[in-house]
Order: structure tokens, then C-alpha cells, then sequence
């Protein structure tokens, strides 16, 4: 999640104004540790998605594909050391 909010160029304070709401309630959303709709709502429309549920499952997504790319790193790098 957090890797959508840099991509968007946005802090967790610029988010939490655009928001209407506290730091630290930002903090917990996209931590997992907090579920408030309406907050998860507007940050999903600040990074330009429909929806909590498409944010989170795009989220998800980048992530898997990040891991992908570092998983293949770690193997060309074993491959050269052989």
C-alpha cells in the first residue's frame, strides 16, 4: 500500500489531509489495523481507484509482482556466483 502512495507522489500527511482525518488513522488503515469506510474510501479515490477492495487488490497485485522481480534477482545473482 504503501508503494501506491509514493507512486502517487503523496506523504501519509498530504493523504491524511485529503482525507479529513489524523496521521496516525492513515497509518493504521494501510496497516491493517484499523477498517473506518469512509477514510478507506477517500484514500482509494486519492490514488486513483474505484474502490477500498480494487485499491487493496492492486496493492496485492504490485507486491506479488515486486517479489517476482526480486526472487529472479536472487537467482541470476546465485547463477553468477556458481
Amino acid at each position: 500500500m504503501r508503494s501506491k502512495i509514493s507512486q502517487k507522489k503523496l506523504s501519509q500527511t498530504a493523504l491524511a489531509a485529503l482525507c479529513g482525518c489524523s496521521i496516525s488513522v492513515i497509518n493504521q488503515i494501510i496497516t491493517g489495523k484499523r477498517t473506518l469506510a469512509r477514510v478507506q474510501e477517500k484514500i482509494a479515490k486519492n490514488l486513483d481507484h474505484s474502490s477500498w477492495q480494487e485499491l487493496v487488490a492492486s496493492a496485492y497485485e504490485f507486491s506479488k509482482y515486486i517479489s517476482n522481480i526480486d526472487q529472479n534477482l536472487r537467482n541470476i545473482d546465485k547463477r553468477r556466483m556458481a
